[in-house]
């Protein structure tokens, strides 16, 4: 009997470490959609700027 609750915790144990692996995981998943986001309507309004300069310097 007294194996069976060792066994027991070792899963539950090991259920709640990769939990924990799998929400770390979504976390930094999400954190670096943000940030290619970010960057991407960042490179977006630069290019936009970039693109307005040139044309007031041609005209």
């Amino acid at each position: 009997m007294r194996s069976r609750v060792f066994a027991l915790a070792e899963f539950a144990e090991a259920y709640r470490d990769q939990i924990e692996h799998d929400h770390a995981a979504l976390v930094d998943a999400e954190r670096t959609r943000r940030v290619a986001a970010m960057a991407d309507a960042d490179f977006q309004t630069n290019a936009t700027c970039f693109s307005s300069e040139a044309g007031r310097r041609i005209v």
